[in-house]
């Protein structure tokens, strides 16, 4: 989509994609799921996880075998809950991804009922910021009007950021190890969410620059907060055509001008 020429870089990728579907499709259990490793009981959210990841390289052109996704989303299914306060914050949580990666298939063949999203929707004061992050795109992608839905999860994600010297970021009161939960994933998805329903928002590029901070070398701390920043990161220069800047530039020093160009 950036139009970037980088035929050494594009062939690795392909290397890489193509090992890794052959991984997955050899990996999958009979139920339909996958677990951590190889023959390990189908998990919840690694299944979800991968779906995934098959639905976006199914977007971005590779031949992917339908059945996969099929299998793997039934499995999914059995593992939905019936929301209510009284739930676990980690569940409702999971449940919100699920409802966000589901969502994310533009033939809308597994996207989630509107019921559905709306039963979780409801109890959205007992999640963590990075589900409300989840919902809100999940909403965005659904059809229809939801207007009152994506307003009131925007603004508690833009009322729950921490303003600082290093920019914009969020923290979650509870800590979701079930779910790969960390402060600087939760500032990326919620990024990602906020460019789809308030790109003007003034806290964008303060969340940038707080991620650019968090940055260790050239990743974060763990690799779920490296994947989330990289496609935040990438949502943004989509976003801002990043790549299509033409600004006139001066350097100068002590009021004397050293060098000027564009």
């Amino acid at each position: 989509e950036l139009n970037i020429d980088d035929p050494l870089l594009e062939a690795n990728l392909r290397v890489s994609l193509d090992f890794a579907l052959t991984k997955l499709s050899a990996g999958q259990n009979s139920d339909g799921g996958w677990g951590w490793f190889s023959g390990m009981d189908s998990n919840p959210v690694v299944t979800a996880y991968a779906v995934y990841g098959l639905i976006e390289a199914q977007e971005a052109g590779f031949d992917i075998d339908r059945t996969m996704i099929d299998r793997a989303v039934a499995f999914l299914r059995t593992t939905f809950i019936n929301p209510t306060e009284d739930t676990e914050t980690w569940r409702l949580n999971r449940q919100a991804f699920y409802f966000y990666v589901l969502t994310r298939d533009s033939a809308g063949r597994y996207a989630p009922s509107r019921a559905e999203v709306d039963s979780l929707y409801r109890v959205r004061l007992e999640m963590n910021y990075d589900a409300k992050a989840y919902l809100l795109m999940a909403y965005n992608a659904l059809n229809g009007d939801h207007s009152d839905q994506i307003n009131a999860l925007s603004s508690d994600l833009i009322s729950g950021a921490k303003l600082s010297a290093t920019g914009a970021h969020w923290e979650e009161d509870y800590h979701d190890w079930w779910n790969w939960s960390s402060d600087t994933r939760t500032t990326a998805i919620a990024l990602s969410a906020l460019l789809e329903s308030d790109p003007d928002s003034e806290l964008l590029p303060n969340a940038v620059r707080w991620l650019m901070v968090a940055r260790r070398g050239d990743h974060w701390v763990t690799t779920q907060e490296t994947s989330w920043s990289v496609m935040a990161l990438t949502d943004w220069m989509v976003a801002t055509n990043e790549l299509q800047g033409n600004y006139d530039y001066a350097v100068v020093l002590n009021s004397v001008e050293q060098a000027t160009g564009n």
